[in-house]
């Protein structure tokens, strides 16, 4: 059992977005586990990308932004839920005023976090 409290766990600050990795992966009996709340900030846009080995999982809590996903766009908005497979490629892109908050697990996700590709 592994208990965290409410605003515990690790902050990641980049250009477009935040995030805070609740659960890393040596908190997880199984490996490449990963669970995190990602803030993406408001009028920006992530780099259109995939991940060869990940799946992520993504359940959007805060916040409305479109999403792109293997070339279809989707408006997103809160109790929206996503699978994303290794190879889809994807990109958030918050055009709105307001950050959007999106809880994320990863799965099969690798210890050297070096399984990001770009595709733009």
């Amino acid at each position: 059992m592994k208990y965290i409290s409410a605003g515990g766990g690790r902050e990641v600050v980049k250009k477009d977005y935040k995030k805070r990795i609740i659960f890393e992966l040596e908190d997880f009996k199984e490996p490449g586990h990963l669970l995190q709340i990602v803030n993406n900030f408001a009028k920006t846009k992530q780099s259109y990308h995939h991940h060869k080995k990940q799946t992520e999982v993504w359940y959007i809590l805060e916040g409305d932004a479109i999403w792109r996903i293997n070339g279809v766009e989707y408006r997103v908005k809160p109790g929206d839920a996503f699978i994303i497979n290794p190879g889809d490629k994807h990109q958030a892109d918050n055009q709105s005023n307001k950050d959007m908050k999106v809880l994320v697990l990863k799965i099969n996700f690798p210890k050297d976090d070096e399984d990001f590709y770009l595709d733009e």
